[in-house]
């Protein structure tokens, strides 16, 4: 068993390393573990050739059966959602490509193209607010709950550069440490270091119940 799953800890609100007021799951070494195995199996040419046929790949409309759902996300910005996106895009390790045009953003898988939610952004001035997203069902497990988790964890981490925690999948809990871990690199790459249950907002403080 690698080292790294022996170091996946949940930490308590209590916790002086853990920077949120609910219970995450710390997932760092493993996506340490991970940054370290790309650096070492991909090249920059590969790298490139990756992000150029997801970029000619790329469609405006979600493909397959899609989900609406409502919510009602506020995000501080500091910039133009499209310069903060070009940014975070030149880190190999990540999973996300994000492209924002006349108020919507689109948020596909960076190696496939594949577009995975159409986000309905409002911007006045440095405030952002979502009230809409459409996502592939599929993806997100056909759960309203989780597409506006995961959006919500995305938007969070680019536009605010957050360190929220992501969604955990339905299905894992509590002895799945090492999956929970796996999933989260293989959706959102280097930014997945905190994971939490999916009822558990980002501003509520009591433990979750485990999702079965």
């Amino acid at each position: 068993m690698p080292i790294w799953t022996r170091r996946l800890e949940w930490l308590s609100p209590n916790s002086p390393r853990n920077p949120h007021n609910f219970e995450v799951l710390d997932c760092r070494e493993g996506c340490l573990a991970f940054a370290q195995a790309i650096e070492i199996e991909h090249s920059a040419d590969a790298e490139a050739a990756l992000n150029r046929f997801a970029q000619s790949s790329a469609s405006q409309d979600i493909v397959g059966e899609s989900l609406n759902s409502a919510c009602m996300i506020e995000l501080q910005i500091a910039k133009d959602p499209s310069a903060l996106f070009e940014a975070a895009a030149s880190d190999a390790g990540h999973r996300w490509r994000l492209e924002y045009v006349d108020g919507r953003v689109f948020a596909r898988r960076r190696r496939t193209g594949q577009l995975v939610h159409i986000i309905e952004l409002e911007i006045d001035g440095r405030q952002a607010n979502v009230r809409r997203v459409t996502s592939q069902s599929t993806y997100v497990y056909r759960l309203s709950e989780y597409a506006v988790a995961e959006i919500e964890f995305v938007l969070r981490t680019y536009l605010e550069g957050a360190t929220p925690p992501f969604p955990i999948p339905p299905g894992l809990t509590y002895g799945d440490e090492t999956r929970i871990a796996i999933a989260g690199w293989k959706a959102h790459g280097s930014i997945a270091k905190f994971a939490r249950f999916l009822q558990m907002s980002f501003t509520q403080e009591a433990t979750p119940s485990p999702l079965i």
